[in-house]
Parts: structure tokens; sequence; C-alpha cells
């Protein structure tokens, strides 16, 4: 009999997934740091650490000033 167990790292669940990505939309939305941890419970230094990682590919999805459609 086999059993098949698939481990995760704790930021690769599917559930820390959805919150990663909700709090770096939040960050593109011009919300602070403390204002996602207010709304999303994570820790301010959690997401600010996602941020720092994921640096250019934000960079690039952020609008700039000025460009409006």
């Amino acid at each position: 009999m086999q059993f098949k167990i698939k481990f995760y790292a704790l930021s690769e669940m599917p559930r820390y997934r959805s919150y990663k990505k909700r709090c770096i939309e939040l960050y593109l939305e011009g919300i602070g740091f403390r204002g996602i941890k207010c709304l999303s419970g994570v820790s301010n230094v959690t997401v600010r650490r996602w941020v720092k990682k994921r640096g250019d590919d934000i960079e690039r999805l952020r609008p700039q000033a000025g460009e409006i459609d």
C-alpha cells in the first residue's frame, strides 16, 4: 500500500498564495503596508518582504504617475 503525500513549503500552500496575491494587489492600489495588515491580517513585515522579493515585477505592474487610460 502506497500513500501519496504532497508537502508544501508554507509560502507555497494554496491558501497562502491567494493571500500573497491579494496583498500585492492592495499594494499596487496604493495601500500602505500597515493598511494591508489591517485589511488582510497578514503581518506588514511579511507583506514588505513579499514586495521586496518581487521588486522589479511589481514596479513594472504599477501604473506610472500621469498614466490615465
